[in-house]
């Protein structure tokens, strides 16, 4: 069990990663992120990583921007997987390395999510249907356990 779920876990982190500059892979303040072939009565949570704003809410294929805090691109080897512009709020805009190596990139985000999180665990419950939820989300990068 705990095999499937770490398994799961990195799963769906490849498909944020490879998603990074997929915009419909993302949440609005009213979306959801939805999970299949879960396991029946684990929880999982999600973690925001990297907030987003969208160019268009209705065309989310015109640009989306992630930003970073202070706190995270400090954190060792986040250099190595992404590009960062100060920016006025105090932030940052990143993006994803050019080359940057997302096996790595995987590795390195599932070692220091905790303290890449921007919120506390938005919690979901693993659904009679083997599916889990997470409603509500603000646009952005998630990491699920």
């Amino acid at each position: 069990m705990k095999k499937f779920s770490k398994i799961l876990s990195v799963a769906l982190l490849v498909a944020l990663v490879l998603s990074l500059g997929v915009a419909n892979a993302f949440a609005a303040g009213d979306g959801s992120i939805k999970l299949t072939n879960a396991t029946k009565g684990q929880t999982y949570n999600a973690y925001l990583i990297f907030p987003a704003s969208v160019t268009d809410p209705d065309d989310l294929d015109a640009g989306v921007t992630y930003t970073a805090t202070d706190g995270q691109v400090a954190i060792a080897g986040f250099d190595t997987y992404f590009d960062k512009i100060e920016n006025a709020a105090g932030g940052y805009t990143i993006s994803m390395k050019s080359g940057a190596n997302e096996s790595d990139l995987i590795s390195w985000i599932k070692t220091n999510y905790e303290t890449l999180a921007q919120s506390s665990a938005i919690p979901g419950t693993v659904a009679d249907d083997s599916t889990v939820t997470f409603s509500n989300l603000a646009y952005g990068y998630y990491y699920i356990t």
